[in-house]
């Protein structure tokens, strides 16, 4: 029972950065909020911010690009929210690219909040879904949470990370922008926005361990 029982989560894979394997290609969902600064080299200077970051800093943890809310509880479980700010486009220098932010849920057993536990990201199947949103412990968080730290990331596109909707496509004017725009929210990227939020959340960006869909 010390391990996590393969019935309960497929597959189960320990990887050290970097990863190697794209894994979920998201689609449009609902608006949630939109949260990006222009930028002088690209064409999607009209792209506005649609909803309002929290940015007060509660347990130190907080930086410029790392934004981390207060524990708060539901039945068993202890939750915290953690928005990133991370490049559009990570092939050019950071500085210069398009800003957008990516949601993350941390999820621990009641009592266990300040106990060095391993790191597990969890990430949604889809196409193009929200990580789950657990209102109590039960099923397999309930089960993972007796050994590890949860993290729910909402990949970009999706949920409360910058989404991809009619709106906010609809402010790239030509077909080729909007072209360009989308390539950035393919499996790489969210690849490169795990990594970005493992070297902050995880303590000396230590490994983690992964659960999700594998192509």
């Amino acid at each position: 029972m010390r391990a996590l029982h393969s019935s309960l989560i497929k597959p189960l894979i320990r990887l050290h950065s970097p990863f190697s394997t794209p894994i979920i290609s998201p689609s449009p969902l609902r608006k949630q909020f939109l949260y990006l600064h222009s930028s002088a080299t690209t064409s999607l200077q009209k792209l506005t911010a649609m909803a309002d970051n929290k940015t007060a800093a509660v347990d130190g943890n907080s930086t410029s690009d790392h934004v981390s809310d207060a524990w708060y509880s539901v039945p068993d479980l202890r939750l915290r929210d953690h928005r990133f700010t991370v490049p559009l486009d990570y092939s050019i220098d950071r500085c210069s690219s398009t800003k957008i932010t990516v949601f993350a849920r941390e999820v621990v057993a009641v009592g266990k909040e300040e106990q060095s536990l391993p790191y597990l990201l969890y990430l949604q199947g889809g196409p193009g879904f929200e990580c789950p949103r657990p209102t109590e412990a039960g099923g397999w968080i309930s089960r993972a949470c007796e050994e590890y730290r949860i993290v729910l990331m909402d990949q970009r596109g999706t949920g409360l990370s910058t989404p991809l909707t009619p709106s906010s496509m609809s402010q790239v004017k030509s077909a080729e922008d909007l072209a360009n725009y989308l390539r950035h929210f393919r499996a790489d990227n969210i690849v490169h926005d795990a990594e970005f939020i493992r070297k902050r959340l995880v303590p000396d960006a230590g490994p983690w361990t992964i659960l999700g869909q594998v192509t």
